[in-house]
């Protein structure tokens, strides 16, 4: 019996690093398709779940796919996938390719792709494509000729899900007037979900100023959770501001 447990791992474990693979050398069309592939990647895991009534995220093909698209950064990669966007018109395949190029852009820091990307923001109807645009943007870091204001509207947008991905988006950024921005936030709303998304941002762009308006939070909230974000914030802050 633990022989065939064995062997069935290894099995799993051999299907597993043929679609990390295959999913490295495959075409761009492929990775898309397989972004909305939401099967197992292999029928072994069918049989697995049904006999222990578990599942993980890592059994679908999906997982591995969404993978795959936070790696990219290649010039060549962007080409395809602009001229993709460009001729596609069915949303949920826009979102994938956004999705993709929002990643490319924070992995290769381009400023270009990143102004292309705002402008796509501003014109662009559907939710889930503006928040596929945003999803990689975070850790990227934005020089001056990065255009920021379509950020700076976004986050007074009604839409939470918006309002928190472009918060996070506003990181690593050079504008004096962003931690002004943030900070008042922080102060006037009650949202403690909100507060922890501003705390990201803060932990680059926040400065002595913000010190004081952390710890008043602080000092009222019960959220641990919270507490935990503002006491990292401050000491990134004084770490960045003392060295």
């Amino acid at each position: 019996m633990f022989n065939i447990f064995l062997g069935r791992e290894k099995k799993l474990e051999k299907a597993r690093i043929k679609l990390i693979s295959d999913l490295e050398v495959g075409s761009i069309d492929f990775l898309i398709s397989q972004m909305t592939n939401h099967e197992v990647y292999s029928p072994l895991l069918e049989k697995k779940q049904k006999r222990e009534s578990t599942w993980s995220s890592t059994d679908y093909i999906t997982w591995y796919a969404y993978e795959r698209a936070r790696e990219l950064s290649s010039e060549n990669d962007k080409k395809k996938l602009l001229l993709k966007l460009n001729s596609e018109s069915d949303s949920s395949i826009k979102n994938h390719i956004y999705y993709c190029l929002s990643h490319i852009c924070a992995n290769s820091t381009d400023s270009k792709l990143f102004n292309f990307l705002m402008e796509k923001l501003e014109i662009e109807d559907n939710e889930e494509c503006k928040v596929s645009i945003l999803f990689g943007l975070r850790n990227m870091i934005k020089d001056l000729s990065c255009n920021l204001e379509p950020l700076k509207k976004m986050i007074h947008t009604k839409s939470i899900a918006l309002k928190r991905m472009s918060i996070s988006a506003l990181s690593h950024v050079n504008d004096k007037d962003v931690e002004d921005l943030l900070l008042d936030i922080f102060k006037n709303k009650k949202d403690n979900h909100i507060r922890a998304t501003v705390c990201f941002p803060l932990e680059s762009v926040g400065t002595k100023k913000a010190i004081p308006v952390l710890n008043e939070v602080y000092k009222k909230t019960r959220d641990f959770g919270l507490r935990n974000d503002i006491e990292r914030v401050i000491a990134f802050i004084k770490e960045r501001e003392n060295g």
